[in-house]
């Protein structure tokens, strides 16, 4: 039993077609799960920040909100003790 190019080219042919169609889903899969993302994100991103509306924030109205959070946290009622009702 000889090897000759007549018995090897339609095994090349398949190969070649195998290694073709897998070389197109891998570039579907990156394409989908790695290139459109990274688009689509940074188009949502720039939709953000044109419609988010820039405003001047007071840093003493915000330390004062603060300051009454914590004393209205801290100044909660003492906790009693428990009676025992047995």
């Amino acid at each position: 039993m000889t090897i000759s190019i007549k018995k090897i080219r339609p095994y090349a042919k398949i190969l070649l077609l195998a290694a073709a169609i897998a070389a197109g889903v891998y570039v579907f899969f990156f394409l989908k799960y790695y290139f459109y993302p990274t688009l689509a994100g940074t188009e949502t991103i720039s939709l953000l920040q044109e419609n988010m509306s820039i405003q001047v924030v007071d840093v003493d109205k915000f330390n004062d909100l603060v300051d009454k959070i914590s004393q209205k946290t801290s100044t909660s009622s003492e906790p009693s003790s428990v009676n025992d009702p047995f």
